[in-house]
Parts: structure tokens; sequence; C-alpha cells
């Protein structure tokens, strides 16, 4: 993909399609910086930015258990065709602010080391109650390298807004959610504070739990 001045810039059509025909038909993971058409591709315009060469090779030739990209930030997630799980692992948003969370994939095998079932993306699971998630949150603060007094009040003022909704917010709340659904459930809008610390609180009590299992 052809881009200003950017590295390993290819031109869409003839250039593009040899360097997809040399994709290993054997490939299992396939990673590669843009994404297919069509799968983890839309854009803020309503465009699909994917390349139509590649789709082809992926789904037509190669067909790997997984293919990871990213390049389109907005395009941050995954989906599935029957054979290919497609990740778009773009963890930062258009704007380059860190938004999403890892996306961890497992490759089930068999016994003798053949394929086994489908790939399929793993969620931690988290039993906390509300107030376990509550005492959990007041723990990880002394854990945290950068911390400062000021971080005290966000912490109570965002603590203070799981009891004010409807919602329960628990362990398998804040795991089973988007992050954009959570901020929206507790009414914590983009760039406030309490946003930026509520996505370091997630993103720790995610590692912790994958760590668990």
């Amino acid at each position: 993909m052809y881009n200003r001045d950017w590295a390993f810039n290819l031109s869409r059509g003839d250039e593009c399609r040899r360097m997809w025909q040399k994709i290993p038909s054997e490939t299992d993971v396939l990673i590669t910086h843009g994404p297919p058409l069509g799968r983890g591709d839309l854009t803020f315009g309503g465009g699909l930015a994917g390349c139509l060469d590649l789709l082809k090779e992926v789904q037509g030739r190669v067909k790997p258990r997984v293919h990871v990209f990213g390049h389109i930030h907005e395009g941050y997630g995954v989906s599935f065709d029957g054979r290919t799980l497609f990740v778009n692992a773009a963890l930062v948003n258009a704007y380059l602010k860190p938004e999403g969370d890892a996306i961890v994939v497992d490759l089930p095998v068999f016994d003798d080391g053949s394929d086994g079932a489908n790939a399929v993306v793993v969620e931690p699971e988290c039993d906390y109650s509300s107030c376990e998630l509550v005492e959990w949150c007041w723990q990880w603060r002394t854990r945290e390298d950068v911390w400062d007094e000021s971080d005290d009040d966000v912490l109570k003022r965002l603590l203070d807004l799981f009891d004010l909704v409807e919602a329960s917010i628990d362990g398998e709340y804040l795991m089973s959610h988007t992050f954009d659904d959570v901020c929206q459930c507790l009414g914590v809008w983009k760039s406030s504070e309490e946003r930026k610390l509520l996505k370091r609180l997630v993103s720790a009590l995610r590692v912790e739990c994958f760590n668990r299992e």
C-alpha cells in the first residue's frame, strides 16, 4: 500500500499481488501490516481500505487459521469466515491514543500436533463482586509505578460512579463489555481524567485475570 514516504510501500495491483503470492500456502498464522478487503478495514469515512488481492490469496489459497494485521486503527476487533480468524490488533485509535486491549488467541492442536479446532479468542474471567472489585482497585493503586495524590481523587470519583449506575459494576461486567460500553454506562467521556484512569484499571485487571488462568 503506497502512502507518502512510508517504508515498505507497494502500489495496489500487480506489485501487491506479486508480494501476496509469495505467502506460503501452508501458513497457519499470517501477519501483515494492512487488512484484506472487508475485514477490519472500515474507516471513519465509511470506506473499506483493505486489499482485494490480499483477500483473494488469504481466502482462496492460503486459508490460515489466523490473520493478524492493523493499519486501520478504527477497525480494531475480530471477525471469522468459517476457517480464518481475522484480527485487527491496532490497540491505538485513529488519534493514536491507546484504547483497545490485547487480543489473546488460542490455537488448539490435537495430541499428534495436527490442527485442532478453529482458532478462538480467549477472554479473561473475573469473579470479583462489586465490593471485591472496589477493594481490588484501592490495592491496585499501591502497585502502580506512576501514581500521585491527584490520582486518589480521580479514583474516588470513578468508584463513586460505580454506585450511581443501575448496572452492577463487578469483575464479570468489566471483562464482558467493551471499554466504550463501560465508559458509556458510567457516563465517563473522552479525554476525562476518569476515563484515562479507568483504562489503566481495566487493562491491569485483564492482565491479572489472564495470569491467574
